[in-house]
């Protein structure tokens, strides 16, 4: 936004180490509690007298709030009373995460809440078309009131030249002390939170499946210890939480690239995905950045990234581990049909870069909200005249 010439400024929870300032934009943290059943994730209500005046003096033209989670209502309070429009995107599928964390008697409170708060938003904005049909489905906007901002990947970071060798060893199970094991098929690769709703219980039915693969799982939750019995005896690499650059290496060593191919460490690889619950699918853009194959489930917002299935990716039916095993198997039988898919995936990604997307949100989205607003406005300020006339 900053480098796009447009001002900004972020109000998030504390307890993450927030930075005092992020791409030229102000961020202030307010105060924060864990969130029951999900401590790793704070809420905030953002309520008070401080965090009002931080906003207030940051004069917004408009608030844009990211749904589900507490923090909303307060950016809608405060919309109302500075006077600006409301932007709500959706980007958690918190409702298809309960009934996994044993809490599907909390689901139709939070679609309401959900409700609630894109009702009074001036748009909303939802990350793939299945997100913003669901969406409206749910009662939550009308199907003129949601637009879907393009996804977005760090092209730059997220680069298959992020390979190298001691990563690689690392996927593969060895350490500085322990060299990797060899490899009699394909290296799996899963990044992404830990937990339920993410469906990890088909990686081991995969694994059983595809001879001689090992899985690296990049990442960290609150599923873990009942994921590593899971998965226990089976050929499994745990690495925990990465990022920045070493998560982008993890991706790119984890692919086949000529660093590795030099070392003859470069057999077949490849990025899997069971989760059902996606919005969007964060890791499976990042993968292709890094010219990686994906295999995917087929839901969400998912199909959306990978965008022209059997050439930039494979899809599989939500909870098959025989159809996902059997792609898994297509491609570990077949190098050429890896370099096309990882380059074909890599290329689309570089389609959707961050700038691209924030000038999507200026060019198109924030103004059709403004629109929106003074259309709301104007008819609000007229039936008050009618009132007192």
């Amino acid at each position: 936004m900053w480098r796009a010439g447009r001002g900004a400024a972020g109000l998030l929870p504390g307890g993450q180490e927030q930075p005092a300032e992020f791409e030229g934009a102000r961020v202030v943290e307010a105060g924060s509690f864990p969130c029951p059943g999900y401590s790793s994730v704070p809420l905030s209500l953002g309520l008070s007298p401080r965090i009002y005046k931080h906003v207030k003096d940051w004069k917004p033209d408009l608030i844009h709030v990211t749904s589900p989670g507490a923090l909303p209502a307060a950016g809608w309070l405060y919309s109302r009373l500075l006077r600006v429009p409301l932007v709500a995107s959706f980007h958690t599928h918190v409702p298809a995460y309960l009934p996994r964390l044993g809490l599907g008697w909390l689901t139709n409170g939070v679609w309401a809440a959900i409700r609630a708060i894109h009702r009074a938003a001036h748009l909303t904005i939802a990350v793939s078309p299945a997100t913003a049909t669901e969406l409206v489905e749910a009662g939550a906007c009308d199907r003129k009131a949601v637009k879907v901002w393009p996804k977005a990947v760090d092209c730059d970071l997220f680069h298959p030249s992020q390979a190298s060798q001691d990563m690689r060893a690392r996927l593969a199970g060895g350490s500085p002390a322990r060299p990797a094991p060899r490899l009699d098929g394909p290296l799996l690769l899963y990044v992404g939170r830990v937990s339920p709703e993410k469906n990890l219980a088909l990686l081991r039915p995969l694994l059983e499946r595809v001879p001689g693969a090992r899985l690296a799982v990049v990442g960290d939750g609150p599923a873990m210890q009942d994921v590593q019995a899971e998965l226990a005896g089976a050929p499994v690499t745990f690495l925990g939480r990465l990022s920045g650059r070493e998560l982008a290496a993890a991706y790119a060593s984890a692919g086949k690239h000529a660093t590795l191919a030099k070392a003859g460490m470069a057999n077949c690889n490849i990025f899997v995905m069971p989760s059902e619950s996606e919005t969007l699918g964060n890791v499976v853009g990042e993968a292709m950045a890094s010219g990686l194959p994906v295999v995917a489930a087929a839901a969400g917002g998912v199909p959306s990234v990978i965008g022209r299935p059997g050439t930039t990716g494979i899809l599989f039916s939500p909870g098959d581990a025989a159809a996902a095993a059997a792609a898994v198997r297509q491609l570990a039988a077949d190098a050429s049909a890896r370099k096309r898919m990882g380059r074909a995936a890599r290329a689309e990604m570089e389609r959707w870069s961050w700038r691209a997307a924030t000038r999507e949100l200026l060019r198109r989205h924030y103004p059709a909200a403004l629109a929106a607003w003074r259309q709301q406005e104007g008819g609000a300020w007229a039936l008050a005249r009618q009132a007192a006339a």
